[in-house]
């Protein structure tokens, strides 16, 4: 977040390719039509890309560098930011296929999980592969992040169309139930320009700590 870093305009051309992508599957023409609904997206298939582009990938600054980070790059992707005393940290990175991506890239050191309470099954009771939501602990590029919430085996289409629908029709926090989990979805504004600074999920009972 300390190096600015604005798209380039065959990374806009890919940006907007992904996009496309997204918002032609069945998710996508949800959250369009829904929000066609609100009177909170155009008519125009290209107006509605270039709107959901903005909320996405518009650039600002999140620390001493301006147009150094977007909301995409932070929650799929994950930055380095720097704290004022000088110290490195990670912040971001909500996203279970970048997740893996790193790790078999040998840039990621997984160091553990937190599972969330679960309705009907014991606090010490294992993982049993069905889970969609986890708090990972890892270590990236030489920094541990103690603690991220990620959904796990949902596709980047519908988790953008997710926090998408949230950043418009939703609050900062967002319970919902999650199987036979409680989940809470944060999201984050920047009002001022119009865009998301960060959306991830976490365990409900977070709140109350």
């Amino acid at each position: 977040t300390s190096v600015e870093d604005r798209l380039t305009p065959h990374e806009v051309e890919e940006s907007y390719a992904f996009l496309n992508e997204c918002l032609e599957e069945p998710v996508g023409q949800y959250l369009w039509k829904y929000l066609q609904a609100k009177q909170k997206a155009p008519k125009s298939s290209r107006a509605f890309a270039q709107q959901i582009f903005k909320v996405w990938f518009k650039s600002f600054g999140r620390g001493e560098a301006k147009g150094a980070s977007s909301g995409f790059e932070h929650v799929f992707l994950g930055e380095e930011d720097t704290t004022p005393d000088g110290r490195i940290t990670i912040a971001g990175f909500h996203n279970w296929i970048q997740f893996y991506f790193e790790e078999r890239c040998n840039h990621l050191d997984y160091r553990g999980y937190i599972l969330p309470k679960r309705r009907g099954r014991r606090p010490d009771e294992p993982p049993d592969g069905t889970e969609h939501f986890l708090s990972v602990q890892f270590e990236w590029e030489g920094e541990t992040k103690p603690v991220s919430g990620m959904f796990v085996g949902v596709s980047p289409e519908f988790e953008l169309a997710l926090y998408t629908l949230l950043y418009y029709e939703g609050g900062d926090n967002n319970k919902l139930h999650l199987g036979d989990v409680d989940v809470n979805l944060r999201v984050y504004r920047l009002d001022r320009i119009g865009c998301i600074s960060s959306a991830f999920p976490e365990a409900a009972d977070s709140l109350d700590a």
